[in-house]
């Protein structure tokens, strides 16, 4: 990779044929033979929106939420739209998975990150959601009588 330039379309081969194991053991291999950081190199070599997609396929799924959730609280505003994304849609296995990662990569509490930069009731959904504890098997929910009700009640306008 070092020299007068990248080549985009061999990186771009390797890392988007294989699967994430195999990237794995590329990034192994990588260090074993050229005493190297994989990631590091690429990092310095690839630039923008490239980059980060490369980078991403390196990332484990719980990985890319951490990072994802990490960007969209770090610094001025919040991605609450992000937010929602991921802790709305994942599995408590997967949100555990990623609270795990988001402290090994970054040395930091995902409760606390959300928390301090959402208030009210978003805050209180976050904070529920951040446990990883809600019910996720069928508890006898009727979803017809729930979808009826969704479509029945008027909307109030004030």
């Amino acid at each position: 990779m070092k020299g007068v330039g990248t080549d985009e379309s061999a990186v771009t081969a390797v890392v988007c044929q294989r699967s994430h194991s195999q990237l794995k053991e590329v990034e192994r291999t990588y260090q074993q033979l050229f005493g190297r950081i994989l990631i590091a190199d690429l990092k310095s070599e690839l630039s923008g929106k490239y980059r980060e997609v490369i980078r991403n396929c390196f990332r484990t799924p719980a990985e890319h939420d951490a990072h994802v959730l990490r960007t969209a609280t770090k610094g001025l505003g919040t991605d609450e739209d992000a937010i929602i994304e991921i802790m709305c849609t994942r599995t408590n296995a997967e949100l555990k998975e990623m609270k795990h990662a988001y402290r090994i990569q970054y040395k930091r509490d995902l409760m606390k990150d959300l928390v301090g930069d959402t208030s009210g009731d978003f805050w209180r959904l976050l904070v529920s959601m951040t446990a990883a504890v809600r019910e996720e098997e069928d508890s006898g929910i009727d979803v017809m009588r729930a979808v009826n009700e969704a479509h029945v009640r008027p909307h109030s306008s004030s």
